[in-house]
């Protein structure tokens, strides 16, 4: 049960029973209709309390979230057992009446306190907005702070508000698990640093050794042996390849600066960088009118569409003049953007491999590459919350689906980092 429901169904049930009481306490008042009707009507109200209470004390007591109810001179009105064992607290009862920032020990991210018009809470009091907040700290009886994530809603009554229902979770531990992966990104990027330098530089002295061999023995060279230099130095140089792309595979997702990118604008941008290769395969690149706008990293996009685009030139028909078209849809919550190609085609029982690193489609002499493109693909797509997928069959030219979701539909951090 996330933390909104919790808070919307104790919001409903605490109103219903504030507004049973004030209902009551209403018809008292008239005393109309004679003594057996006042009776009547006080008995209703009594059992739509004593039910409404009921209903309430269960959904406090079963819920796995910590629930505190706050009047409107920010004092606890009612805290549930999850609340009390999150907080550490004894009992219940001894939060009863309390201010609530001495009860909660409500502080901002930056560790400083959490006053005035900088608490959501309060906030909520005064403008009666409901409010999830997940980059704050509570205070445990200890005194210790603990990171948390709630949910402040107001409690209406009669168009009144008369308090706040706060519903939270103590979330140290995704806290520990994500500076944990941040710091393992960071030890990764760095690994990823030292190995392209520390390897690549023993790499060029082989390459160019080998090189200087072939020009000074070359007249004393036999085919054979010019032949093995040529293996040894393409070795050398698709190994230096191999190691560049590793690097761009491990760097993908630690720029988490996020904008609005126009595809169209990533596009041009492809083309310019592919014109060379566009010029000397007489290829034509076609591209729909109106791309959307995404939430994303321009600089990942336009490797991801360079990659698209590049494969679909490298991967061409030998009987075929290459066309590559760039083509796009609205299906509702997301934006599904294409590149298609008439090339050679990918056999159904590899689309799923050709996402896998390392894996290559085609002999090393057939086409240059890693196979480590793709994967790369997947990854950055991944980091933008998406989806990518292939429809092709051999001959018949391919087509690689990439599916963003529009603004506002991205998956919270934790599914982000789990992916």
């Amino acid at each position: 049960m996330g933390l909104e429901t919790v808070a919307v169904d104790l919001w409903v049930a605490a109103g219903t029973v504030v507004s049973a009481f004030w209902v009551g306490l209403h018809r008292g008042r008239k005393g109309r209709g004679g003594r057996r009707q006042q009776d009547a009507e006080r008995l209703h109200v009594e059992a739509e309390l004593r039910a409404n209470a009921a209903r309430l004390r269960m959904m406090l007591e079963t819920t796995a979230e910590g629930v505190i109810g706050i009047d409107d001179e920010v004092r606890v009105m009612f805290a549930n057992r999850a609340a009390v064992q999150i907080l550490g607290w004894s009992q219940s009862g001894e939060l009863m009446g309390q201010p609530a920032g001495d009860v909660l020990g409500h502080r901002l991210s930056d560790g400083s306190s959490c006053d005035g018009d900088l608490c959501a809470i309060r906030r909520t009091l005064v403008d009666s907005e409901t409010r999830r907040v997940s980059n704050e700290t509570f205070r445990k009886a200890s005194g210790r702070q603990i990171a948390v994530e709630y949910v402040s809603s107001p409690l209406v009554v009669e168009g009144i508000t008369i308090g706040a229902v706060v519903a939270f979770h103590d979330i140290s531990d995704r806290k520990r698990l994500e500076e944990d992966l941040r710091r393992s990104h960071a030890e990764l990027e760095q690994f990823a640093y030292v190995t392209s330098h520390d390897l690549r530089q023993p790499l060029r002295m082989v390459s160019s050794y080998l090189a200087l061999i072939r020009k000074r023995l070359d007249d004393r060279l036999g085919d054979d042996e010019r032949e093995f230099i040529g293996y040894a130095v393409d070795g050398a140089k698709r190994m230096d390849a191999l190691i560049l792309d590793l690097l761009d595979y491990s760097r993908v997702g630690h720029d988490q600066s996020r904008d609005t990118v126009a595809l169209a604008e990533v596009i041009e941008d492809v083309r310019h960088n592919l014109s060379v290769t566009l010029a000397d395969c007489g290829g034509r690149l076609n591209v729909a009118d109106d791309l959307p706008d995404v939430d994303g990293n321009r600089m990942e996009l336009m490797r991801l569409f360079q990659n698209l685009i590049g494969n679909a030139l490298k991967y061409r028909h030998p009987e075929r003049v290459p066309e590559v078209a760039v083509g796009w849809r609205d299906d509702g919550q997301e934006w599904v953007v294409w590149v298609e190609d008439n090339g050679v085609g990918i056999a159904a029982c590899d689309h799923e491999r050709a996402f896998r690193i390392f894996q290559r489609l085609a002999a090393s002499r057939q086409v240059e590459g890693t196979g480590i493109g793709l994967a790369i693909c997947r990854k950055i797509v991944d980091h933008h919350d998406g989806r990518i997928w292939i429809e092709s069959e051999m001959d018949q030219g391919t087509r690689m689906l990439v599916a963003f979701p529009k603004h506002g539909l991205r998956r919270s951090p934790v599914a982000a980092l789990n992916a």
